[in-house]
């Protein structure tokens, strides 16, 4: 076998070890900073089982095992604990640390071109590995109600785009903030930041489709083409 095949074969290897968390649907659990955390095996098993911390063993101490669950009395170590059946692996949960207040304030951007009912929004950061947005309180407050929103469209410098629905009325003045709540994790690492901002800030319609001037008894008329992306059910000329 030729050099090139060998490479492609230990990147098919390495590489999910390296990307490790690359979806909310895997199992994780966040470090609230509590004095004893406790992870649970996801696969049922009677028998005895080990725990590993990113394949290895001995990095394992001030540990205890109690049937399916490992409690840690310190956390030391985040990423992949995996429980073990001898040499059998049955199952694995990420144990991440929350990133306490994140400097960057412009972690995500947001723009609409209307006033219909979707605005979309930028995330930049390319060193998460999975990231998403929920609208609403009830994404803010981590109820089971909230619908998560994943990205659309995958930028050319890594970064992300979402696009989300509202239910505000362009007739209306808006009476509260809209609120985006963002959750990203890596491998080690669980962020969690709320934006919130009103519709009307946010709007940056395309450049008109044209424009026309007429002068007419010695005035300038000038008439102006909403952009395609401009929704019908609002007033051009007024905003």
């Amino acid at each position: 076998m030729t050099v090139v095949p060998w490479l492609i074969m230990l990147l098919c290897v390495i590489l999910p070890t390296v990307n490790g968390l690359t979806s909310f649907h895997e199992l994780y659990m966040v470090d609230k900073g509590d004095s004893l955390v406790t992870l649970t095996c996801p696969t049922a098993f009677s028998g005895a089982m080990t725990w590993k911390y990113e394949g290895e063993t001995e990095d394992l101490d001030k540990t205890l095992v109690q049937g399916r669950n490992l409690i840690l009395n310190e956390v030391d170590w985040y990423g992949e604990y995996s429980c073990w059946d001898g040499d059998k692996k049955l199952g694995s949960i990420y144990l991440l640390e929350e990133l306490k207040n994140p400097d960057d304030d412009d972690l995500i951007s947001c723009r609409a071109k209307s006033y219909g009912c979707t605005f979309n929004c930028s995330w930049t950061h390319s060193e998460f590995t999975a990231v998403r947005l929920g609208l609403g309180n009830d994404c803010t407050d981590s109820q089971e109600s909230c619908t998560w929103v994943y990205p659309t469209t995958s930028l050319q410098d890594g970064g992300l785009e979402f696009e989300l629905t509202h239910s505000l009325s362009p007739y209306t003045e808006e009476a509260a903030p809209l609120v985006v709540t963002v959750e990203a994790i890596t491998r080690q690492d669980y962020l969690r930041k709320t934006k919130r901002f009103y519709l009307h800030d946010i709007v940056q319609p395309d450049s008109p489709a044209g424009m026309k001037c007429q002068v007419m008894d010695q005035r300038l008329k000038v008439k102006v083409e909403p952009p395609a992306t401009w929704n019908s059910t609002s007033l051009w000329s007024t905003r």
